[in-house]
């Protein structure tokens, strides 16, 4: 018999954090979750949870007519729209979950019976409010004073989305248990929340029989990581969740203009691939603080490619947005049709960070080799194709290929194939010179994880890296025909 298999989408994800009440928009808001360590929507983990007891109800659904602890693990982020497979393994009195999509584990369930809850130090004494319209942004040294309680009073009915639990648990359990997700999403951490566990005891005789009531128990500044008590109506839980990094800043014109100074590129125009945020936006920023300007294109991000033309705009500078989709040759030949740059800086790129997982992947490699070679090769060969000028060309790497760092192996792979064409191109082409640079690990939103390791400034980092490049190809000057590294 086949697992089962559910999608939780877009629609879904925004129905349950209607009914539960968790609107943080990490979960929906795809301009906010592009600016994340994520790049995009991510499922509510009790919606997967929920989700996945849903596919399986036959197999788990009898527990819950007893007393059951259940222990969920959430290692993996689950993003909407995505396909995922439960495996259900029974035996030893346990029934276990385990929720995979492509053969990486995002969650686990282990469910079994008990005849007993842990004592919770939760006064119930809290009045019961609603879930807030908007997540509190929480200062994590305050966890010693937080606690609250919420009613369950939901708007909308959970068998819209769990037809087949609804018919399996009491009607205040189901609401209880996603109201834990309110819990994280909105209360604490809030704003800036990541649940990644639980374990949780269900039955008639647990918690108690009003609304939701937490409590925050402990915060290790080492890990950013947190756990909250909760008793409510046949639920006791302690939940475990994280603190994300807040969202990294966009790079600031008046700072890259303390430290490059006005005119330093005056008069160089140049077409930045990938500029609406990350290295690109640092780029176009330094560019215009020097007096240069910048046309910035962006495939969906063209909030974040407004931002940065507006800022730059508004301290007397030039700056020009264009949308292009580099993987498309219409997309090239429009903007070499309008445009005709003194130089071109290269930072288109997908998610560089992924799940954890086995071994090399082979699909992984061709999306990466899809942006730094095959549509880096479309980009200069509509260039050339409209120009008689030189061309000069910055094309950023990354210093993973002479220090390998673990879950980066197609991403490095595919850069030193980049830097491969690169090199050929320039020798090939009088008409073209690329300066390869191998940058470190810079702060973005690609780079922000929960566990912070060290990263350089994006715009100290560009303003070395335009001073290189644009000194050896001013437009007044004669451009030099080879690659350098």
């Amino acid at each position: 018999m086949p697992a089962p298999t559910f999608v939780i989408s877009p629609e879904q994800s925004e129905l349950f954090g209607r009914i539960s009440g968790d609107r943080n928009p990490i979960h929906y808001a795809s301009d906010i979750a592009a600016r994340s360590s994520f790049g995009r929507p991510i499922v509510h983990g009790i919606h997967t949870v929920l989700a996945a007891l849903e596919a399986c109800c036959d197999a788990v659904g009898p527990r819950f007519a007893r007393p059951v602890s259940v222990s969920l693990k959430l290692p993996q982020p689950f993003f909407t729209g995505e396909a995922a497979t439960v495996e259900t393994v029974t035996g030893a009195g346990k029934t276990r979950l385990k929720v995979t999509v492509e053969g990486v584990t995002v969650a686990t369930i282990a469910l079994a019976d008990t005849e007993s809850a842990p004592e919770r130090d939760i006064r119930p004494d809290k009045a019961l409010t609603p879930p807030a319209a908007q997540p509190k942004q929480r200062d994590p040294a305050d966890f010693a004073d937080v606690r609250g309680a919420l009613n369950l009073v939901c708007d909308g009915d959970p068998d819209e989305l769990f037809p087949r639990l609804s018919k399996v648990c009491d009607p205040a359990l189901l609401r209880s248990l996603m109201r834990l997700s309110t819990v994280v999403g909105m209360e604490w951490p809030g704003q800036d929340s990541l649940f990644s566990g639980a374990t949780l005891w269900i039955g008639p005789a647990f918690g108690v029989d009003d609304g939701v009531h937490y409590k925050v128990t402990s915060f290790d500044p080492r890990f950013n990581r947190t756990e909250i008590d909760v008793v409510a109506p046949h639920l006791n839980a302690r939940m475990e969740a994280f603190f994300r990094p807040r969202m990294v800043a966009p790079p600031r014109l008046d700072r890259a203009i303390g430290l490059v100074g006005r005119g330093s590129f005056g008069g160089h125009q140049s077409l930045i691939i990938g500029g609406s945020n990350g290295l690109g936006a640092a780029a176009a920023v330094v560019l215009a603080a020097g007096g240069g300007r910048p046309v910035i294109t962006y495939r969906s991000d063209r909030q974040g490619a407004v931002a940065i033309a507006s800022m730059i705009r508004a301290g007397n500078g030039e700056c020009d947005i264009v949308s292009c989709d580099v993987r498309n040759p219409r997309d090239l030949e429009r903007i070499f049709e309008e445009f005709a740059p003194d130089s071109l800086m290269y930072f288109a790129t997908p998610r560089i960070f992924r799940r954890s997982r086995h071994g090399f992947s082979p699909d992984l490699y061709r999306e990466f080799h899809a942006f730094y070679v095959d549509a880096f090769m479309g980009c200069i060969d509509a260039a050339l194709a409209r120009r008689r000028s030189p061309l000069a060309v910055l094309y950023p790497s990354t210093v993973a290929i002479d220090a390998p760092v673990d879950g980066l192996s197609e991403y490095v792979a595919a850069k030193l194939a980049g830097e491969a064409v690169c090199a050929g191109l320039a020798r090939a082409s009088d008409h073209l010179s690329v300066l390869i640079e191998r940058l470190p690990r810079i702060l973005t939103a690609q780079t922000n994880s929960i566990i912070q390791a060290p990263a350089g400034d994006a715009v100290e980092t560009m303003v070395a890296t335009l001073d290189k490049f644009i000194a050896k190809t001013a437009p007044r000057s004669p451009l030099q025909g080879a690659a350098s590294a």
